[in-house]
């Protein structure tokens, strides 16, 4: 009978999910930094220019 019932029970160890949700928030993370700077770059290559013709 309890071998049943420790079936039906829901589990209460959710350490994998919480990295799993981790892991994904951190893939967004990167994949907004990486379009912020594909979209930034080509605007800050003539500065960058200028700022090494000043040195």
């Amino acid at each position: 009978m309890q071998c049943r019932h420790a079936r039906m029970r829901p589990r209460t160890d959710e350490t994998g999910a919480t990295a799993v949700e981790y892991a994904l928030m951190a893939g967004l993370v990167a994949v907004v930094i990486a379009g912020a700077v594909a979209l930034i770059a080509p605007q800050l290559i003539p500065w960058f220019l200028v700022a090494a013709a000043a040195v």
